[in-house]
């Protein structure tokens, strides 16, 4: 008899052991899910503020090369070949 309970609390050990195994690696997995899903909303973050600095930056080469370039053909009628 006692060999079968000592049989026994051997296998519920290893069990035991197994789930712990197991949980701890959960745990790991999580925590590393946990630190990319970090680092991704960081990168989104700098992201957005990278296309807001260069949409911005466009803009203001685009208005620069209009002041630049002078005035069109629509705003300067007095120049315009076809006015009589």
């Amino acid at each position: 008899m006692v060999c079968i309970v000592s049989r026994f609390d051997t296998d519920l050990a290893k069990v035991n052991d197994a789930l712990k195994a197991e949980k701890q690696l959960r745990d790991k997995l999580q925590r590393e899910r946990d630190e990319l899903a970090t680092e991704k909303y960081t990168a989104d973050q700098e992201l957005k503020v990278a296309q807001s600095v260069l949409l911005t930056d466009l803009g203001e080469y685009l208005d620069f090369k209009r002041k630049i370039s002078g005035p069109g053909k629509s705003q300067r009628k007095d120049l315009d070949p076809e006015k009589p």
